[in-house]
């Protein structure tokens, strides 16, 4: 159930959002013309939607490991795949902007911390096929679905780290002298989220962008 914080946190954005028309900066102008206002299906839609489709119709047990807050589907100890693809994966509207927000900044190393069935990862890398895409995921049979997909539809091919992100998090980082593009999904409680954050500062550029899921999940995360 949504809880009444989240509802509230949805309005208040909607009531305070603005357009390009509204905004200053020629880049941010340009970064919500091009992202935001960008209502083009990505090239990859049609295969990763297909896929989700398919996981939706999945009733195959997969017996999970919860390693952060916001994951309450998996608190079952044995979730099926279209259960955890309902609840865990990112919305195709969500996925469509991470695809045109990659294509936009043209990232050479992409960070993802939280694979689940690798649907947001492939749109990330998939917005600009040249990238290098490093993701962690902390349950084994979600990643190896995740290969799979990566496997069939990334020109670069990912590497998939298994794991907890406070036990795998210096392997990731050390793959890349430094990442364009941060993607943060797979742990929704503020303490957390904020170490794994500062751990990651140390790979980050100017030119750097970090994504952050959820942060309307709760007062804390906002």
């Amino acid at each position: 159930m949504v809880s009444l914080f989240r509802i509230q946190a949805l309005l208040s954005y909607y009531y305070q959002g603005q357009t390009r028309y509204d905004v200053q900066s020629p880049f941010m102008g340009t970064m919500i013309r091009e992202v935001w206002e960008n209502y083009d299906f990505p090239e990859s839609r049609n295969i990763l939607e297909k896929y989700r489709k398919d996981l939706l119709e999945d009733t195959t047990p997969i017996h999970t490991a919860n390693f952060g807050d916001g994951t309450s589907i998996l608190r079952n100890s044995a979730p099926t795949v279209a259960q955890i693809a309902r609840r865990s994966s990112s919305a195709p509207m969500d996925c469509f902007f991470y695809y045109h927000f990659s294509r936009f900044i043209q990232p050479q190393y992409i960070l993802e911390l939280g694979t689940c069935l690798g649907i947001s990862g492939a749109y990330l890398q998939t917005g600009h096929p040249s990238s290098k895409l490093i993701t962690i995921e902390g349950e084994l049979h979600l990643a190896v679905r995740a290969r799979t997909l990566f496997d069939s539809i990334c020109q670069t091919k990912p590497e998939v780290l298994i794991g907890s992100f406070s036990d795998t998090l210096d392997e990731a980082l050390s793959h890349a002298p430094s990442f364009d593009l941060v993607f943060i999904d797979g742990d929704h409680a503020y303490d957390p989220l904020l170490r794994y954050f500062n751990h990651i500062k140390s790979k980050l550029s100017a030119r750097s962008a970090v994504i952050i899921h959820d942060i309307n999940w709760s007062p804390a995360m906002q």
